[in-house]
């Protein structure tokens, strides 16, 4: 799968090189695009762990819809 950003290219490469599904690397694809666009995408190595907790509340919680946009 071919991505516009490098950073998502670069898991996509990644996980292809070790052999995971492509449904997984398309779940994975989707998660992570969801997690960077709801911290207005900010690249992930400039974020911590309270902003990967308040995602996953947010996605235990139910508020799906919002997130996978």
């Amino acid at each position: 799968m071919k991505t516009k950003y490098p950073y998502l290219q670069y898991i996509n490469d990644y996980m292809l090189i070790r052999r995971f599904s492509l449904k997984t690397i398309e779940s994975y694809l989707k998660w992570s695009t969801s997690f960077i666009h709801y911290h207005q995408k900010r690249h992930p190595a400039s974020m911590g762990d309270n902003e990967v907790e308040t995602y996953i509340f947010l996605v235990l919680k139910g508020n799906l819809s919002y997130l996978l946009l």
